[in-house]
C-alpha cells in the first residue's frame, strides 16, 4: 500500500548547495557515519565505484539501504561542479538516525571520489544521465554484492531526492525488494523537469513511473515537503496516478 505524509519536516537536516568536492565534504560522511558505528567501503560495479558506509550485525536477514540524492544539478555543464559530491549528505544524516541491526548508504557514481573522472565518471551521470540504464545496473550490482558479503535475504529500500526515483526502480525490478521508502523523492523526473528545467534528462536516463503498475502491490511511504520547491508534491502525485490504485 502507498501511504503520504504531506509536512515532513527535516528540521536538522537542510538541503544545501553542492560545491566541488573537497576532503572537507569526505570528512562530513566520517563526521555523520562513524558516530553511527557506521564503516566505508568502496564497492567497484565495473562502471563504477560507489561509496557505501555499512553498519552489519546479522546475517540471513534484510537490511536498510538508503540511496543519496542527486547532489550538484546545475542548468549547463559550464556551471557544473567538478564533482556532484553533496556537501550536506541527507541520506547518510537520515542513515545515521536509523537503529536496524543492517544498514547500508550509497552514494551516487562519482561522489565522494577524489579526481572520480579518473574512474570513468564524466558530468553526464550527475546531469543528463544521471538514471541511466548503466547507473541502475551499478545498483544491482551493488545490491547483489551486500547480499552475497552479509548474507541479505532482502531489502528496505529508502530513497533521497533522485535516489528517490532509482530505489522504486529497483523495487519495481526485484522480488528481494521487500518495501520502498522516499524521502523528497523525485519519483516522475520528467514532471520535475517542467518545473525545475535544470533537472532535464536524455533519453535514455530511465524513470519510475516507467513501471507503472508493478509498483502498486510494494508496500510503500512517501515523504514530501508541502512547500518544496525543487521536488514538489506534484511529482508524487503524478507518480501516484501512474502507478495505480493499491491494497
Amino acid at each position: 500500500m502507498i501511504k503520504l505524509f504531506s509536512t515532513l519536516l527535516l528540521t536538522t537536516i537542510l538541503l544545501s548547495a553542492c560545491g566541488a568536492q573537497t576532503d572537507i565534504e569526505m570528512q562530513t560522511a566520517s563526521h555523520i557515519g562513524r558516530p553511527a558505528f557506521m564503516v566505508e567501503r568502496q564497492i567497484n560495479t565495473g562502471t563504477f565505484k560507489l561509496v557505501a558506509w555499512e553498519r552489519m550485525h546479522q546475517r540471513n536477514t534484510t537490511a536498510n539501504v538508503y540511496i543519496e540524492g542527486d547532489g550538484i544539478i546545475q542548468k549547463t555543464k559550464i556551471n557544473a561542479g567538478s564533482t556532484p559530491t553533496p556537501s550536506n549528505p541527507v541520506a547518510l544524516h537520515l542513515a545515521s538516525r536509523d537503529k536496524a541491526d543492517n544498514l547500508v548508504y550509497l552514494s551516487r557514481p562519482c561522489q565522494f571520489i577524489k579526481m572520480p573522472q579518473d574512474k570513468g565518471c564524466t558530468e553526464k551521470y550527475w546531469l543528463e544521465d544521471r538514471y541511466a540504464p548503466e547507473v541502475i545496473d551499478a545498483y544491482e550490482i551493488a545490491l547483489n554484492d551486500i547480499a552475497a558479503r552479509y548474507d541479505i535475504s532482502g531489502f528496505q529500500l529508502i530513497g533521497y531526492d533522485g535516489g528517490g526515483n532509482i530505489a522504486a526502480i529497483l523495487a519495481a525490478r526485484r522480488p528481494d525488494v521487500l518495501t520502498l521508502r522516499t524521502v523528497a523523492g523525485n519519483l516522475n523526473p520528467d514532471f520535475a523537469t517542467e518545473q525545475k528545467p535544470s533537472r532535464i534528462l536524455s533519453g535514455k536516463s530511465i524513470r519510475a513511473i516507467d513501471y507503472g503498475t508493478s509498483l502498486a502491490g510494494i508496500p510503500q511511504h512517501h515523504f514530501i515537503g508541502a512547500v518544496d520547491r525543487e521536488v514538489t508534491p506534484g511529482v508524487y502525485h503524478s507518480y501516484r496516478q501512474a502507478v495505480g490504485l493499491s491494497d
